[in-house]
């Protein structure tokens, strides 16, 4: 609560997931308390997920449930959760869309403290 967050659906065995997860590591390494929040909703074992070392926290959904309920078929794909824990905005699917969307959202967080400030 009170920060925005990207939620992230991962899977430790998808190849696009295992491409994707450098960028992720390299935009932890950046994140300070004006960007957003990186929360993992993960397939597999914690052996499976311990793999891509997050700093984030990493949620063990092995079967899935949580992942559908929020609507993601697939993964790797993620949505935003707003300050105020609501979900803020559409799933984006695939790397590119990812970033895409964590780049707009650690620019709405950068503002919005700007503001507040």
């Amino acid at each position: 609560a009170g920060r925005i967050t990207s939620v992230v659906f991962w899977n430790p065995t998808c190849g696009y997931c295992r491409g994707m997860a450098p960028v992720l590591l390299d935009r932890e390494k950046l994140q300070d308390d004006s960007s957003i929040q990186m929360v993992f909703i993960s397939r597999g074992t914690k052996a499976a997920n311990e793999v891509a070392p997050f700093g984030s926290p990493v949620l063990l959904d092995e079967a899935g449930v949580v992942a559908g309920a929020f609507g993601s078929n697939g993964t790797p794909s993620a949505l935003l959760v707003d300050a105020d824990s609501k979900v803020a905005s559409p799933m984006a699917i695939g790397q590119s869309a990812i970033e895409a969307l964590m780049l707009r959202a650690d620019l709405l967080a950068r503002a919005a403290r700007r503001i507040q400030a």
